[in-house]
């Protein structure tokens, strides 16, 4: 059937929508109000931990030979982070606390923020710096981004009303706003994971829920999602990997070091003007150090997208170093949570 070829209609097509439902969930397990309760803290480090990654990636894509748009690309990938080690902040009962909360609004602004870049950039790296064209392109996000964070939530609900809340209607009424927003996006020239991003988290907002429905659950996270890591996976070969860190050993290092200094500096400054207790520093830094979903799906659009040349955005090495970084920290990042959260609980 062709269904793992290389290049397939059924594996391109499953990861196309494997692409859209993951950065949808990443968009779903954004929690606005949260933002809105904690919104100077919030504000503060969001800012911090996005600035202070963004210009030492990008710094270091400069001395690496890499173009302006490229550098700001890859600052960006660095900026964002997965909330990939929360579920253990859940079970140690510690979601409540005011830096864990700053932590989670800060991660709202962190992927909007990294999207928007995102969005700016392609268009940019397909036809060339234009002005006008900038301009217009940041007008459209303006109107865009608002008008699916306000309408989305209502027309959802009104639908729901209209036709139940069965299983088989949620999945299909979630999907159909997916689809729909995500080629709204295209239509303003915005990559469709920034729309299919947005999309998630305005049905968020309707529903209420911080978990995604158990058919759409089983539907992304089972099926469509695990076909884009398989397809992203095809496209690279361990052995360039492995040549890329042997090859380019400093330029590696360089990315995961600023990464992880970057996040650091950010906790840490944020902590002191925030007046958070010292002790809360690591935990801020650890649990906005893993990369994975926001950065791996703009890592491999980016990768695919090509200009008049045919020059991609980022080329195979940088998305092998990526790769890297991704597998790094989201190992790394739970781990040191969990080792953390260890050493604070009581000696019984």
């Amino acid at each position: 059937m062709g269904i793992f070829k290389l290049g397939g209609p059924v594996i391109t097509v499953f990861a196309e929508l494997g692409k859209l439902l993951l950065m949808f969930t990443v968009g779903h397990e954004v929690d606005l109000s949260e933002f809105i309760k904690r919104w100077r803290d919030s504000l503060t480090f969001g800012l911090l931990t996005f600035v202070i990654p963004f210009l030492l990636g990008a710094t270091v894509a400069l001395l690496f030979g890499y173009s302006l748009l490229t550098a700001a690309l890859v600052g960006s990938l660095l900026a964002s982070h997965t909330l990939l080690a929360f579920p253990l902040i859940q079970k140690a009962g510690l979601q409540a606390q005011g830096w864990v909360q700053t932590v989670i609004g800060a991660t709202v602004m962190t992927d909007i923020l990294a999207m928007l870049a995102l969005a700016i950039c392609l268009p940019i790296h397909k036809s060339g710096f234009s002005a006008v064209a900038l301009g217009v392109q940041v007008l459209q996000i303006l109107i865009f981004t608002p008008a699916v964070l306000l309408l989305v939530p209502p027309l959802f609900r009104a639908m729901l009303r209209r036709y139940g809340d069965s299983p088989e209607v949620q999945v299909a009424l979630t999907m159909l706003v997916l689809t729909v927003v995500a080629e709204g996006a295209e239509m303003v020239h915005m990559e469709g994971i920034v729309g299919a991003f947005l999309a998630g988290i305005a049905v968020r907002r309707a529903t209420g829920h911080a978990h995604l429905h158990e058919g759409m659950a089983v539907t992304a996270r089972y099926t469509f999602i695990p076909s884009f890591f398989m397809a992203t996976g095809m496209l690279i070969e361990p052995g360039s990997v492995i040549k890329t860190i042997v090859q380019s050993p400093w330029l590696t290092a360089a990315i995961i070091g600023s990464l992880l200094l970057g996040k650091y500096l950010a906790a840490w400054l944020s902590a002191r003007l925030l007046r958070y207790p010292a002790k809360q520093v690591p935990g801020m830094w650890a649990l906005t150090t893993p990369q994975v979903a926001a950065t791996l799906a703009a890592a491999v659009v980016a990768s695919q997208t090509l200009n008049a040349a045919g020059v991609p955005l980022i080329d195979a090495n940088m998305l092998n170093v990526v790769l890297v970084l991704v597998m790094v920290t989201a190992i790394g990042g739970p781990i040191i949570t969990q080792r953390l959260l260890q050493a604070a609980a009581p000696k019984s």
